[in-house]
């Protein structure tokens, strides 16, 4: 097993006993395909892809997707003022496929400049298959998010492997980072409290924040871990710590900044106690016993 970007590389015999975030592209490999639930997600892509056709998404050529990346449509702001989102060039240099794990779900991705960039195609299929994509493409437009072009050699191993129609002219990738903003836009990852707020006022709370997305704060209820237990300050809906990282309600980070390097697995660094806490001796010592039993769930599940 070697490591290469923050990428592991197994080896076959290895890949049965670990569950590394970035698995090898053997895990989506074209046999797999005959089964009947690969054949199902073919028939969904292929879907999609006419989908696309018939509403004029289509280039006339597949030379012209290469040089130009993908666009959605900009509209002028309530002072008609155009935002023109941060653009990306397609990318010209080769990149083996690998998989990221993303809402429970391996999606197959091409590492670029230290970032998963997933194939958009199958992550609508597999993680947002029930959202329309009149929905996912306001998302998109409202969050500034520029989908990049797969380049011919990417577009290539994409068809070899399986993963996207063999008649594709074109796929869109979508970097990681905007790829868990879109999801928290478009899925509703929260859950409403389950519980009376007499009984939460009785239970031993923690304030904590994030900063990503433009932030968040809330409360961790140590008592509900495993389960949904942080409150957010805003929606009083309760996450459990990987959704509650991404979730925001803010407006700021949506127009004019560039997101990079996201992933919710990392969630434990970011996470942090709210900087209006006076007193931090009892709650830094909870949070992290906090942070310890979580991991050691998650790792209980993943064994």
């Amino acid at each position: 097993m070697s490591l290469t970007n923050g990428v592991h590389l197994l080896a076959p015999e290895d890949r049965q006993h670990l569950q590394p975030q970035y698995s090898t592209s053997s895990s989506l490999s074209p046999s797999q395909s005959e089964n009947s639930s690969s054949d199902q997600l073919m028939e969904n892509l292929q879907r999609l892809f006419d989908s696309q056709k018939k509403s004029g998404k289509e280039e006339s050529s597949e030379s012209d997707t290469e040089e130009m990346p993908s666009t959605s449509v900009i509209k002028p702001d309530e002072n008609n003022k155009t935002t023109i989102p941060f653009m990306l060039q397609p990318d010209t240099k080769f990149s083996s496929l690998k998989s990221t794990r993303i809402l429970d779900q391996l999606i197959s991705c091409f590492v670029v400049g230290g970032e998963c960039r997933l194939c958009f195609p199958q992550l609508a299929a597999l993680v947002l298959g029930e959202v329309p994509q009149r929905y996912i493409d306001e998302k998109l437009s409202d969050l500034h998010i520029v989908n990049i072009m797969a380049s011919k050699e990417q577009l290539q191993v994409l068809k070899f492997s399986g993963i996207i129609p063999t008649t594709a002219a074109k796929c869109d990738l979508i970097t990681k980072s905007n790829a868990e903003r879109l999801i928290a836009s478009c899925l509703s990852t929260g859950t409403a409290a389950p519980i009376l707020d007499e009984t939460k006022e009785d239970m031993e709370s923690i304030q904590i924040a994030h900063d990503c997305f433009g932030g968040c704060s809330g409360r961790l209820f140590n008592a509900l871990s495993p389960g949904p237990c942080i409150e957010c300050s805003d929606c009083k809906n309760l996450f459990i710590p990987e959704s509650f990282c991404r979730h925001s309600h803010s407006e700021t980070a949506k127009k004019l900044m560039c997101h990079w390097g996201f992933d919710s697995s990392n969630w434990p660094y970011y996470l942090h106690l709210d900087n209006s806490l006076e007193v931090r001796n009892n709650a830094e010592e909870n949070f992290l016993n906090f942070v310890q039993n979580y991991r050691q769930h998650l790792a209980n599940v993943s064994n």
